[in-house]
């Protein structure tokens, strides 16, 4: 944030902060206070880039629309005093959310206020939520106004609930989980008087809707923090309102967690060992904080940050919640889960297909790779033992490797594999099995076109039903496996699987069998 007042400027802004200056000023030329408001003074304040700036002003919405006209307005929440204010035509800019100076009263819903009062820049700071987000600052002269000691709070690093916690999650429930988020992301930790009362009133955030609740999800498990606002949220009293199903691996909320404001610091075993240095075998809910932890840091992913310049390794929330899950997969309902938490389609089948996957991908090591034209690298090692208590699946065979690392979510799940693996001990040999058996076939495609169809099948006078799927699915199976490579080994495949299925059959129906 700049310690120098703003320079007047009548050139078009070419930043989303330079618009907000633009608007602010307008606003103080028409006689009225405005100031920057929120999120985006702590972000400036913290040394951070805004996502984007929001502008708190004593002009009432109709005056709002005045300065900047019609066209270039529209009021988006009017009982609110909210009004979006548009760039200029042609520009790359986000419009910038104008809000009048306000108080709220009653909350009967447990998410929004049932009446507002348009009144000061300070009672409108103290009926926000927390007292970072309860500041504003002023372009122009170059101040921040702080009514709620939130620049104290910031330099101490916490999380506090402006004037009464209890009244603040009374008011709007879905703030609780806010408050992890924001503890998470940011490294701070939770007040305590705010963690005690979000403690008790956690069995009430069920009354804000799923997805709401869900969009908090998304963004705490997108974030490298994701292990911290997980463990947060289990200490908060949380996580089992959100996730009944964890309830099985998580422990009871520490204790030491009400001095501090804060749980423990995620685990971290010694080299990413499963065992601790006492020797004894980490339990459920550590090993699923330390996937978390690791989930987006293998270098592949790490690789592709740099190239793409990303703050950091993407990790979508459906590989996240797939290690969430990992440790109750074979009690968890995911179709049930996603459709109680308003989870879309595709990150409900994301998360099942993950799930499913990643026994076949920690096989891969036991799989016999198609051999090199040229000189032939070490071996991938092997290990017996299972992964985050993950066994590795029976009987896997190159066609199913290739079948899931042909898959669209194959990156997601090459994530998730290197992060139970690493979170088992320093070496990943599933992981660097699957990387070699990509490396084979860059040249050519893992899932290339089938040597026979149907319409083949048919041309030999075969009839569609069970036998003729099957034939297909073995001719498939042994072209993945590279036991054929050409058409007619492909047919007389298939014409040995109908033959067989046809004298069984055949024996089925005969007098003897029925006898």
């Amino acid at each position: 944030m700049p310690n120098e007042p703003e320079a007047h400027s009548e050139a078009q802004p070419d930043t989303q902060r330079a618009f907000a200056v633009w608007i602010v000023r307008r606003l103080r030329e028409a006689g009225f206070e405005a100031y920057f408001a929120g999120g985006c003074v702590r972000d400036e304040l913290l040394g951070r880039q805004p996502a984007d700036y929001d502008v708190a002003t004593s002009a009432p919405p109709e005056r709002v629309r005045a300065v900047f006209g019609q066209r270039r307005t529209r009021e988006v929440g009017s009982a609110f005093g909210v009004v979006l204010v548009r760039p200029p035509r042609g520009s790359d800019l986000k419009p910038v959310e104008v809000v009048t100076f306000r108080e709220d009263f009653d909350y009967s819903d447990g998410r929004h206020p049932d009446r507002i009062r348009f009144s000061s820049a300070e009672r409108d700071a103290q009926r926000r939520d927390f007292t970072i987000n309860g500041l504003f600052y002023d372009p122009i002269e170059g101040r921040v106004i702080d009514f709620v000691g939130g620049r104290e709070d910031l330099r101490r690093r916490v999380i506090r609930a402006i004037g009464n916690p209890d009244r603040r999650f009374a008011e709007d429930k879905l703030r609780m989980i806010r408050a992890v988020r924001f503890a998470a992301v940011l490294g701070f930790r939770i007040a305590s008087d705010t963690l005690q009362a979000i403690r008790r009133h956690a069995h009430e955030l069920l009354q804000v809707s799923a997805e709401r609740i869900t969009d908090e999800l998304r963004r705490m498990l997108t974030h490298p923090t994701r292990a911290r606002a997980v463990a947060l949220c289990h200490e908060c009293g949380l996580l089992e309102r959100i996730f009944p199903e964890l309830s099985a691996i998580v422990p009871p909320p520490s204790p030491d967690s009400d001095a501090a404001g804060q749980p423990p610091a995620t685990p971290a075993p010694p080299h990413g060992s499963v065992r601790s240095a006492a020797g004894h075998r980490m339990d459920a809910w550590t090993r699923t904080l330390c996937v978390l932890e690791n989930l987006g840091n293998d270098p592949r992913s790490l690789e592709r940050a740099r190239e793409t310049q990303s703050d950091g390794p993407s990790v979508t929330f459906g590989t996240a919640m797939a290690a969430l899950l990992l440790e109750v997969r074979r009690d968890c309902d995911v179709t049930a889960l996603g459709r109680r938490l308003r989870f879309s389609n595709a990150e409900i089948r994301e998360i099942r297909w993950l799930l499913d996957s990643l026994p076949v991908a920690l096989a891969a090591t036991s799989v016999q790779l198609p051999p090199l034209t040229g000189p032939s690298p070490e071996a991938p090692e092997t290990s017996s033992e299972p992964s985050m208590g993950v066994s590795p699946a029976q009987n896997v065979e190159l066609a199913d490797l290739r079948i899931v690392l042909a898959d669209e979510k194959s990156e997601q799940l090459l994530q998730l594999l290197w992060a139970v693996e690493k979170s088992s001990g320093p070496r990943t040999p599933a992981w660097d099995a699957c990387l070699e058996l990509l490396r084979r076939y860059a040249e050519r495609p893992l899932l290339p076109p089938p040597l026979i169809t149907g319409d083949d099948l048919r041309s030999l006078g075969h009839r569609p039903g069970p036998a003729f799927a099957r034939a297909l699915q073995a001719v498939r199976r042994a072209q993945l496996n590279e036991r054929i490579d050409d058409r007619a080994a492909a047919l007389e495949i298939a014409r040995s699987v109908l033959e067989t299925q046809a004298a069984d059959t055949a024996d089925r129906g005969s007098p003897r069998s029925q006898n």
